[in-house]
């Protein structure tokens, strides 16, 4: 299990050209997914648009487990404190190398902050680094940077053990961390289920999903 953390992909979050090829084109890619989301709003339908035709909604009781992480700033984070405060939890799994459904992910995140404006600060956003290894604190809080992450979006990573309990605990783990699926959980409140999204799920809905836990 150790080898899973241990491969690395070529190139890093440096900020190099290559990075920032990769960093312009997902917003482009993002329009196109999304697109018939949108037209499906503007014509007056609020339910799921046909871009979310292909995302799987499922409701889970999941229990987070008792570790200690550590965010971008290197603080350590007791995990299931972090999640069991009386909001909103938006939760993702990314590592800052990927170039596949990663940098989705975490622009949709950063659009639903985007889209909530002011009513961000009472979402709690967790995303967590699946390639501890290589994601330290000084690199997640790079990445967090570029994506203009709000003080609510937290950052976290840790030693392996301690991820893969986390994926285990959420039924996300991967062997191969290339292989991680595109998974978003958003939870209303303590004693609720987990609302589980499976495939890229656009901020439109991740946005109305939210409004109704929290009108």
């Amino acid at each position: 299990m150790t080898g899973t953390f241990s491969r690395k992909v070529r190139g890093e979050f440096t900020g190099t050209r290559k990075t920032e090829a990769w960093r312009w084109m997902w917003p482009v890619l993002l329009l196109l997914v999304w697109s018939a989301d949108a037209a499906a709003q503007a014509s007056g339908n609020q339910k799921a648009g046909p871009a979310d035709a292909l995302v799987t909604r499922s409701e889970h009781t999941y229990f987070t487990p008792d570790v200690v992480l550590r965010d971008a700033d290197g603080k350590t984070v007791a995990l299931r404190p972090l999640t069991e405060v009386n909001q909103p939890v938006m939760l993702d799994f990314i590592y800052t190398s990927c170039t596949a459904v990663c940098p989705l992910l975490t622009e949709t995140f950063a659009q639903v902050e985007r889209e909530l404006g002011a009513d961000a600060a009472k979402l709690r956003m967790i995303s967590i680094s699946v390639d501890p290894e290589y994601d330290t604190p000084k690199v997640l809080r790079a990445y967090a940077q570029t994506y203009h992450a709000g003080p609510q979006w937290r950052f976290l990573t840790g030693n392996s053990k301690d991820i893969v309990e986390v994926e285990q605990a959420f039924d996300a783990y991967r062997a191969n961390k290339m292989d991680h699926a595109a998974i978003v959980l958003l939870r209303a409140s303590p004693g609720q289920p987990w609302i589980r999204f499976d495939g890229l799920v656009s901020p439109s809905a991740l946005v109305r999903e939210y409004r109704a836990m929290h009108p």
